[in-house]
């Protein structure tokens, strides 16, 4: 390319063409240059001539040839399909709209112009998947794997079947999955093996999915119906509960919807920010606490596609976990500009999310189970199972049917010995089939499998770089190792391993293995290797689900675990797993080197900073605080970059809700500087919302120890919400906080409490647009009629009259009208023993809410549990009322069969009026 056509494609850069621009590059990048780019050491020579001759920095340099260098190879071996012209245009949009990328590309094209091409060699590229995989993979390593696999393929139908009308199809197909591609999707299902093997594994259904036909409808009609583009949901319960199955059965169930469970890795790599939908996608993940960081990313960015309109399909997202709100919860919904919760679906249960409850009768699992063998005892085997079981969780009902269809005496055991036994009995059968080696060479096998199954799995590099590091783990061999590992795990995972599911399962096994173990940092220590997230969440999963196992009792537990956790954090601290979407992984003193001659690495710095902070402030204060520094050090010198403010910010709330628990006068002294912070930027709200939050659970930590702080801290809180009257979200947090407050001093002042009460009520109705904040008000007036119910029924009575207004004001909030229905109940447990007909009028009264309001099965609960208590204690003194409540409480269940509360509740209170 000469000098005037550089002159034109300057003119047209200048212009904003960029389909001139676009021709001018193509033509550049059709000659044979793939032979040059393919080498690493051309590539950095070729990037020290750009630094020298643009004076950028030596990283953003090889950045802009990495890049061109791929469209080098789109062009070469793609042109005319989507992929050349992407990459091209790629190129052509950041000189448009980025002067420091225009000078980077400009320098790259001219002295690839200057090339001499007849000694370029070979014109013919490879046809082998593979080798051009491994290329691709030395040539852009920060493109995710399924991106350069997607490119292997296209090259070799190119070479192989070029010409021919199909071939081109497959082509485009593929094009598409590399310029818009989908998020990976895990084949959770599987066939039942002949052996059983894998029968407790949800997958493969082999039990059917019993009593959820109302979860189930939860998720199928609102959730999946809802008006927004996006909606997530987080499906909760304890291990066994059967969550995982109820998200399989939906996507099963789901025809006209895409989507599936995504893989662990496509988390962090995928490109939520820009993904393009073609069709509704329903997605699922397992234990997002396992992955906090990508969640929350991946949730924003979602979000923020649905509030700017930019999903061109429905996206709904289902997360299982063991618990509501845990910390992945709080992080996923935090930080300026995050919509994400605006688009939580809650089913209006009051719970928050889905919550699974367990199932009524388990008999059906026993039934499915051992038909064809003769059934046990029903009562008994219920009564037993029980015990071994409180939290009636299909699985263990699952575990007991089948100890029992083996003929063993299972109703002998505990919990830990249900599995134990279950245990012994798979590895008889199965695990060493064919197996040609000593005991010493099983103990390895268990061992790997252990710290896979702890990890969440693993691919076949990482397997082979465990069984190399280390001879008290097997010797490496790709036709050996897997298959044995898919002999205990239960499940084939081709050349890599998956981990021993169920969850119950594997936590046992891998507990029993590490309690058997001579080393018990190996087992503990190495999972984090493979998934420092995984692991640990894992690890405290056991605990959780197995506290009395004798591995925890261990002093050596506890130590092994801190080696670990510290093992892991220095890892990250030394190399993060990312910097950002556009930049390869470098050391973390490479980035802050390159800082001041590149914003994005400013940024990306910053953004590593604040996560580096985060994961310390539970460990190393004294080092997060360090980073901290910092990272203020980097905002003070570039304040014309408000993304690094906003990322001092985040820390600063981290560390202040860190600190609040053990050292509230440096939780206090960052809080000025959050406030300052907030002050000096005052264009910049994002900042103000993480002072906001950062008050609020300030004030809930002072709350209990010190109010006239607490209150001081409010006060602020009110001052800041008052002076940025356009941003409900400080409005919304003023309201928690005077949620907390009144019930702090409901216990101690209520004068004070009624007054923040009254203040609370004022904010509600000076903002009638904001929904939030009346919830808040019916919560403390929830909160009041349950304290003065019990020393000033007259004020109780009254609040409840407000809280009945303000219910009827606003017939499209049902969560006020739950609130309605709980403080009847709360008013009618307490008037029921010194004033009965007050009592029954307040029942009357809700009764009509629950059948007004047909769609809300809570309110229909409140009503259960209110019949009961009032049956209870009419049973003693007038039975005549008892039965006609009774009456109604039968009529009630009878019309709600598939609810668990009121059935429940009605088979009580048949106990008690002998029918």
């Amino acid at each position: 390319m000469t000098d005037s056509a550089f002159a034109e494609l300057e003119t047209a850069i200048g212009d904003g063409d960029e389909n001139a621009a676009t021709v001018f590059i193509s033509r550049l990048l059709t000659g044979d240059l793939v032979d040059y780019l393919r080498s690493p050491e051309t590539q950095s020579a070729i990037a020290e001539q750009v630094r020298a001759e643009t004076n950028c920095s030596l990283l953003v340099a090889k950045v802009g040839v990495r890049i061109v260098a791929w469209a080098a190879i789109s062009t070469l071996t793609l042109a005319g399909t989507k992929v050349a012209d992407g990459a091209v245009r790629r190129i052509v949009g950041t000189m448009v709209g980025n002067p420091n990328g225009r000078n980077v590309y400009f320098g790259v094209l001219k002295i690839l112009s200057g090339i001499d091409k007849t000694a370029a060699g070979n014109r013919k590229m490879q046809a082998s998947i593979g080798r051009l995989d491994q290329e691709a993979a030395e040539l852009f390593p920060y493109l995710p794997a399924e991106k350069r696999s997607a490119m292997a393929q296209m090259t070799a139908l190119e070479a192989l079947l070029s010409g021919q009308a199909e071939t081109q199809a497959a082509i485009e197909a593929l094009a598409e999955t590399l310029t818009n591609p989908r998020p990976k999707i895990v084949s959770k299902e599987l066939n039942l093996s002949e052996s059983g093997r894998n029968r407790f594994y949800f997958g493969t259904r082999n039990v059917p999915m019993f009593q959820r036909e109302n979860a189930y409808a939860t998720l199928s009609d609102g959730f999946l119906n809802a008006r927004q583009a996006f909606a997530w949901i987080v499906v909760h319960g304890p291990g066994g509960m059967g969550k995982s199955r109820l998200a399989l059965e939906l996507l099963r169930n789901t025809a006209d919807w895409g989507g599936g469970f995504i893989d662990k890795d496509t988390l962090g790599r995928f490109d939520w920010d820009n993904w393009r939908p073609q069709q509704p996608e329903l997605l699922v993940i397992d234990y997002p606490s396992a992955r906090q960081e990508e969640v929350a990313t991946m949730l924003k960015a979602l979000a923020l596609q649905a509030d700017q309109g930019r999903l061109s399909a429905p996206v709904r997202l289902v997360f299982c976990e063991r618990d509501y709100d845990g910390p992945w919860y709080k992080k996923a919904i935090q930080g300026g500009g995050n919509p994400a919760a605006e688009f939580e679906h809650q089913p209006g249960n009051g719970d928050g999310g889905l919550a699974l409850q367990p199932l009524r009768d388990l008999w059906p699992v026993f039934e499915h189970l051992l038909e064809g063998k003769p059934l046990p005892d029903r009562s008994d085997t219920l009564a037993r199972l029980a015990e071994i079981d409180p939290q009636g969780r299909p699985l263990f009902a699952a575990f007991y049917a089948d100890a029992l269809a083996r003929g063993e005496p299972a109703y002998r055991w505990d919990r830990r010995e249900l599995v134990e036994r279950l245990l012994a009995d798979e590895e008889q059968r199965y695990w060493w089939l064919g197996f040609i080696g000593t005991e010493a060479d099983k103990k390895k096998y268990k061992r790997l499998a252990a710290i896979v199954t702890l990890a969440g799995g693993a691919d076949a590099r990482q397997l082979e770089a465990l069984c190399r590091s280390s001879n008290v783990l097997p010797d490496w061999d790709l036709d050996t190792v897997p298959p044995r590992l898919a002999l205990i795990t239960g499940r084939d995972a081709g050349s890599g391993a998956a981990p021993m599911e169920p969850d119950l399962i594997g936590e046992l096994f891998a507990l029993e293995t590490a309690a058997k173990d001579s080393d018990l940092d190996v087992v503990l220590n190495w999972p984090f290797r493979l998934d420092g997230y995984a692991a640990l969440d894992a690890i405290l999963r056991a605990r959780r689900d197995y506290p009395d196992h004798p591995v925890f009792a261990t002093g050596d537990f506890g130590l092994a675990l801190d080696n670990a956790v510290t093992a892991y954090q220095s890892t990250l601290s030394l190399t993060p797993e990312t910097i950002s979407a556009s930049f390869p992984s470098r050391e973390l003193d490479e980035i802050k080197a390159e800082c001041e001659n590149s914003a994005a690495l400013r940024h990306a710095y910053a953004t590593i900073l604040f996560n580096l902070i985060h994961y310390l402030g539970q460990s190393d204060m004294a080092k997060a605080l360090a980073l901290f520094e910092d990272l203020k050090s980097l905002a003070a010198g570039h304040p014309g970059e408000p993304a690094i403010r906003e990322e001092q910010a985040k820390a600063s709330f981290n560390l202040i809700n860190d600190l609040g628990q053990s050292d509230m006068a440096k939780a206090l002294a960052l809080f000025e500087d959050l406030k300052a912070l907030a002050a000096g930027h005052p264009g910049e709200p994002a900042i103000r919302e993480e002072q906001a939050t950062a008050s609020f659970n300030l004030i809930n930590d002072l709350g209990q120890s010190d109010m006239a702080k607490a209150l001081a801290l409010f006060e602020d809180l009110k001052a800041l919400a008052a002076g940025h009257p356009g941003e409900p979200a400080i409005r919304e947090w003023q309201a928690k906080a005077s949620v907390n407050l009144i019930d702090d001093l409901s216990q101690s002042d209520m004068a004070k409490a009624l007054a923040l009460f009254e203040d609370l009520k004022s904010l509600a109705a000076g903002h009638p647009g904001e929904p939030a904040i009346r919830e808040w008000q019916a919560k403390a007036s929830v909160n009041l009629i349950d304290d003065l119910s019990q020393s000033d029924m007259a004020k109780a009575l009254a609040l409840f009259e407000d809280l009945k207004a303000l219910a009827a004001g606003h017939p499209g909030e049902p969560a006020i009208r739950e609130w309605q229905a709980r403080a009847s109940f709360t008013l009618i447990y307490h008037l029921r023993q010194s004033d009965m007909a007050k009592a029954l009028a307040l029942f009357e009264d809700l009764k009509a809410l629950a059948a007004g309001h047909p769609g809300e099965p809570a309110i229909r609960e409140w009503q259960a549990k209110a019949s009961f208590n009032l049956i209870n204690d009419l049973g003693q003194s007038d039975m005549a009322k008892a039965l006609a409540l009774f009456e109604d409480l039968k009529a009630l269940a009878a019309g709600h069969p598939g609810e668990e509360i009121v059935p429940e509740a009605y088979a009580r209170a048949r106990e008690i009026v002998g029918k």
